[in-house]
């Protein structure tokens, strides 16, 4: 039985909204605009200019313009009836992985190869998921495409934080960006103000185990950043990470 009606007179509109739900498999009636909804119908997908003929409780708004997919905002609609938090995680690199997640539970992603692109996609997700809370977390491994995404998205009415992306991009190439898009929206991070303190306090940190270390070797040895934070975490001590750069050098000059 269908619970889905299609009010529409915009052919292109209808034609649009009919390929998608065939495409998934999903059952629909076509009602014109101003007749009478059935009662099992649980939700409407008209026009914002054919809205106000059509009285329903649960009304998705589809624009033949609009290029966002049509099912997830749809699934949305059916199971949602409160939403109370809305995440979108993005993973920034060459191609941008983003993550949309309604009260922590993946609805869709998307992939973008620019931040002016993804930027765009992210505020049409929030125009799309009105929520209570909205958060946008960025994976911080590329410094270059994580400050140009959140120099755009400056002015987002959103909280947005920052993720250490360590451990979240694994899997194939073609599933990476998205699989670490879902991780990074999962793992809280610190807004960026907090995260850019943090980063000059462990680079201070850093810098001065390097010095202790040239100390240590008799000006000889200066360890590496990785193997500086490792001291710095307490994984290793200073003398296995000066044993460490010293192999490093000596397999490069081999």
């Amino acid at each position: 039985m269908a619970e889905i009606a299609v009010v529409t007179s915009n052919m292109r509109l209808y034609y649009k909204v009919v390929q998608e739900l065939k495409n998934e498999g999903i059952y629909f009636i076509s009602i014109k605009p101003g007749e009478a909804i059935p009662k099992e119908i649980k939700c409407v997908i008209t026009s914002s200019s054919e809205e106000k003929l059509t009285l329903h409780p649960n009304i998705l708004i589809v624009d033949d313009e609009d290029s966002n997919p049509i099912v997830p905002r749809l699934r949305y609609v059916l199971t949602e009836s409160e939403p109370s938090l809305i995440i979108v995680g993005v993973d920034p690199g060459k191609t941008y992985g983003i993550a949309v997640l309604i009260n922590k539970k993946v609805l869709e992603t998307h992939k973008s190869f620019s931040s002016k692109e993804a930027a765009e996609i992210i505020k049409n997700i929030l125009k799309t998921f009105p929520a209570v809370r909205r958060i946008i977390r960025i994976g911080t491994g590329n410094p270059l495409y994580y400050k140009q995404l959140l120099e755009l998205l400056k002015e987002v009415d959103a909280d947005l934080e920052l993720v250490n992306e360590f451990e979240t991009s694994r899997g194939s190439r073609a599933t990476k960006d998205t699989k670490a898009a879902i991780a990074i929206a999962n793992k809280k991070g610190l807004k960026p103000q907090e995260f850019e303190k943090l980063q000059m306090i462990k680079k201070g940190v850093i810098k001065n185990i390097q010095k202790m270390s040239r100390q240590a070797s008799q000006g000889k040895i200066t360890i590496d950043e990785s193997n500086a934070l490792r001291v710095a975490k307490g994984e290793i001590s200073l003398d296995l990470a000066i044993e460490s750069q010293k192999k490093k050098t000596t397999r490069k000059n081999s």
